[in-house]
């Protein structure tokens, strides 16, 4: 799932998409859903059941840190991820994959945990801010806001980690950290490789 960038400029996922024809080329049935792209155009249709107050989850960055520790509640912005979760289709899904950047990271999390609620499916979070992160500071973020919903954080490329831990049907009792920085991208710039895939039903909409 390619997350809400609240504070960027809409592209399609390249990085995703090179993932999912990693492990489309192993047998593995995957896909992307651009939850970026899919709100923004809904925004722009003036739906009101369907749009989602991007300034609000932009401005206040710091309730959604304590609503995830359990400290303060915030029914607008509730409603607001709950509308980001309404557009996922879970049907037929035993593992999710979200990025996520540093200003969306807590958005991530909240929608994670929305996400477990309605499908307990295995959930992993990457991105440039679990990249920035060292395994000692993402403990600190573990314990702080009391992880137990997503499965893996993966820092770096991860294809060949993504795809192991996809076939390994085992669950983590607890959040585990994977660096996968030595899991280079210039690895796998092979004919079978080079060609991103993404879901065809969003490439309309950029």
């Amino acid at each position: 799932i390619n997350t809400l960038k609240i504070r960027r400029y809409t592209f399609p996922p390249y990085g995703l998409a090179l993932i999912n024809a990693f492990l489309q080329k192993n047998n593995i049935d995957s896909d992307i859903f651009d939850l970026d792209i899919v709100t923004k155009y809904d925004n722009s249709q003036q739906n009101q059941s369907k749009n989602v107050d991007i300034r609000c989850l932009r401005n206040n960055y710091w309730d959604l840190a304590l609503m995830l520790k359990g400290e303060k509640r915030n029914d607008y912005i509730n409603l607001q991820i709950d509308k980001l979760a309404s557009k996922l289709d879970l049907t037929n899904i035993d593992f999710i994959g979200l990025n996520s950047h540093e200003y969306e990271l807590y958005v991530s999390l909240i929608l994670a945990q929305k996400i477990k609620q309605k499908k307990n499916c295995r959930i992993a979070i990457g991105g440039s801010y679990i990249k920035r992160c060292q395994s000692d500071r993402m403990q600190k973020l573990i314990e702080e806001f009391k992880i137990d919903y997503v499965d893996y954080f993966i820092s770096g490329p991860g294809y060949e980690t993504f795809l192991k831990i996809i076939l390994d049907n085992t669950r983590p009792n607890k959040p585990v950290y994977l660096n996968t920085d030595n899991e280079g991208i210039e690895r796998f710039y092979l004919p079978d490789y080079e060609v991103p895939i993404y879901n065809r039903q969003h490439l309309d909409l950029y």
